[in-house]
């Protein structure tokens, strides 16, 4: 088995457990008794309100008919794990539709283009010129040595972008899909339905992601066919192709680390910036997600609260003053008077 099936084969079971203790943990929230009764009591109490037409003002009425729809749909997601499976695959449906139709635009340009292959193919050809190198080094030809390392560095980094923007993109991009339940709630509060639109940017970036990683296999292949090449007709001494095969993996691999800012000026993604620095947008996720949780911290609401109270507090102050003031001057006026 290839490294690229075993990368993906251990995310993929990492990734079934991760789903199972989230289903756990929802099931455990949201199909409690206590939340139950009160979901039945709600659903109660809307219907003596409509039939009865005590609802007089219809805003209450559709927020009070919105909680119930989502707190419904949440349910429905976790009556069962097969429907939390069944509803995680319809909303990933349209990414795996566009892998499998790149895939198939890139095949169709070359038959071997495939991300796999392209690993494979990448490992094999990298082996072998840094093995053809090697077998040239010695004491009186130490530069061998730097330009096997230097090869050994610039497919180690090629091949860890292939695998961070392909497998573990992926990887996070489910990861990110599988909070689906928790993250819903947010959407009945206007403070709060943010959080939903920055986890569904943050989803839809990470699924773009193995895309256009997609969309450079091609330039990747080629890449290792040229190696093969230089390794079956490497001159003793002479390093400009080795050279040339480095320089061309490097700008390969930083043109894969460049595809948070493609997709940050398609739709936005929660990896804001210009800099190479963003391009590590993908390990940067659990973070986008912790940080936009973080502002709405106690401490906010905390400061928030105490802001209102303190301005409250001298509103009712200065009315208070100025009401005296009008009583004493009125008695000094019907004294004089």
């Amino acid at each position: 088995m290839g490294i690229y099936k075993e990368t993906i084969g251990i995310l993929d079971k990492a990734l079934g457990s991760i789903q199972n203790n989230l289903y756990d943990s929802g099931t455990a929230i949201f199909n409690d008794t206590f939340f139950n009764l009160a979901f039945s009591l709600s659903i109660c109490y809307l219907g003596y309100l409509i039939m009865f037409q005590k609802v007089k003002v219809d805003e209450s009425a559709y927020k009070l008919i919105w909680t119930i729809i989502i707190f419904a749909i949440v349910k429905s997601i976790l009556a069962k794990h097969s429907f939390y499976d069944y509803f995680l695959e319809i909303i990933n449906a349209p990414a795996n539709t566009l892998i499998q139709m790149l895939n198939r635009f890139v095949s169709g340009i070359n038959t071997d283009a495939s991300l796999e292959n392209v690993t494979e193919n990448l490992i094999t050809s990298l082996q072998n010129v840094h093995d053809t190198i090697y077998s040239k080094a010695s004491f009186s030809n130490l530069s061998a040595y730097i330009y096997a390392t230097l090869l050994y560095l610039c497919g180690s980094f090629l091949l860890i972008a292939i695998l961070l923007f392909s497998a573990f993109s992926l990887f996070l991009a489910k990861t990110v899909l599988a909070l689906v339940p928790f993250i819903i709630i947010f959407l009945l509060w206007r403070k709060t339905e943010y959080i939903f639109f920055n986890w569904l940017r943050l989803y839809v970036s990470l699924s773009l992601y193995p895309a256009m990683t997609i969309l450079l296999g091609s330039v990747c292949f080629a890449v290792a066919e040229y190696m093969k090449r230089v390794s079956s007709g490497l001159d003793d001494g002479g390093y400009d192709q080795v050279i040339a095969i480095c320089i061309i993996m490097s700008l390969c691999g930083l043109a894969i680390f460049k595809i948070p800012n493609i997709i940050n000026q398609i739709i936005g993604s929660a990896n804001e910036g210009s800099s190479l620095s963003s391009g590590l947008g993908t390990m940067s996720a659990g973070a986008s997600v912790l940080s936009t949780v973080s502002k709405l911290s106690l401490t906010k609401f905390a400061g928030e609260s105490a802001g209102k109270a303190l301005g409250v507090g001298l509103d009712k102050g200065f009315n208070k003053a100025t009401q005296k003031s009008a009583d004493a001057v009125k008695k000094l006026w019907t004294k004089l008077k």
